[in-house]
């Protein structure tokens, strides 16, 4: 593995033009914004031509990065690495899962379709400073002509959200497998030590993602606040996406996800919100989940993996 060999692509900056000129207005392509599905097809297409038009126009591709001072190459290492969005899934939940059984701590086989961050691939001075960001290793299992693997995390900034059956106990085991190696990586502890309060209540993960398929029913109110006093109540932030499928889609692999907000015309909203979703509201906005209010939002695919 090299140790700085790597390009960096950037995109130029039109500057204002001489008195009385105003610059040309950056073009919004509708088709960049992912539609109310959560498919992000559209929005996949024209971030690979974006991506090749770059790749092939020598002016906009920057080729001294090597010879940049190491601290500046750090900090442009770091600054890369912006919070994500993950996104787990598994099978539907059965009562014979080994997982369930009286005594079991293994970890449920969670699948993921996302990739993890370029940076952890690119050089080893990339990587040294994408480890210190990702201290946690989710295990996937192979699947096809992929072996087993690992899917990198940022406990503090990282969404993570889970697809499928809204099962606390696989969610627990899911927190402890993370908490368990927070707690071994010492230079992460002497981080958190310098927290006042219990050090517990600074591990897992931060932010979290359920699929709003699982409280539709007359109940799902009073079971979501039970929940967030309880397994979720250190949770910074709860979101419900609007993804109703168990799975990905199936064209999403090795991809990357993001959450938007909902607008007023969004039908699954509307229908959701005015509807089966009620028992979630809390005056005009929604309950207190966790450390803040819930929050709703779409769930984006986009197949931009590299």
């Amino acid at each position: 593995m090299s140790t700085t060999t790597a390009t960096i692509t950037v995109t130029t900056m039109t500057l204002p033009g001489p008195a009385g000129t105003a610059p040309p207005p950056t073009p919004t392509p509708s088709s960049q914004t992912g539609t109310g599905t959560g498919t992000g097809i559209g929005a996949a297409a024209a971030a690979a031509e974006q991506h090749h038009q770059l790749r092939q126009d020598p002016e906009q591709t920057f080729t001294l990065f090597p010879d940049l001072p190491a601290e500046l190459r750090l900090r442009i290492w770091d600054f890369s690495l912006q919070p994500r969005v993950v996104v787990l899934h598994t099978r539907k939940a059965h009562y014979s899962d080994p997982d369930k059984q009286p005594g079991s701590v293994a970890l449920p086989p969670w699948k993921s379709s996302c990739r993890n961050p370029a940076a952890l691939y690119a050089c080893s001075e990339s990587r040294s400073v994408a480890l210190e960001r990702y201290p946690v290793t989710i295990p996937l299992p192979g699947e096809g002509n992929r072996r087993p693997h690992g899917l990198y995390l940022d406990p503090e900034r990282d969404t993570v959200v889970v697809l499928g059956d809204f099962d606390v106990q696989r969610l627990r085991k899911l927190n402890d497998v993370i908490e368990m190696q927070q707690l071994e990586l010492e230079p992460l502890r002497r981080r958190y030590d310098a927290y006042d309060g219990p050090l517990s209540e600074r591990l897992g993960m931060k932010r979290a993602g359920l699929s709003a398929a699982c409280f539709t029913s007359e109940g799902s109110g009073a079971m979501l606040a039970a929940f967030g006093r309880t397994a979720l109540r250190k949770f910074d932030e709860v979101v419900l996406v609007l993804h109703f499928e168990l799975t990905p889609p199936s064209w999403f692999t090795r991809g990357s996800c993001s959450l938007e907000e909902c607008t007023p015309d969004n039908f699954q909203y509307q229908r959701f919100a005015e509807g089966k979703g009620r028992s979630l509201r809390a005056g005009s906005g929604w309950m207190v989940v966790g450390k803040n209010p819930l929050k709703l939002r779409d769930l984006v695919f986009k197949q931009d993996g590299w």
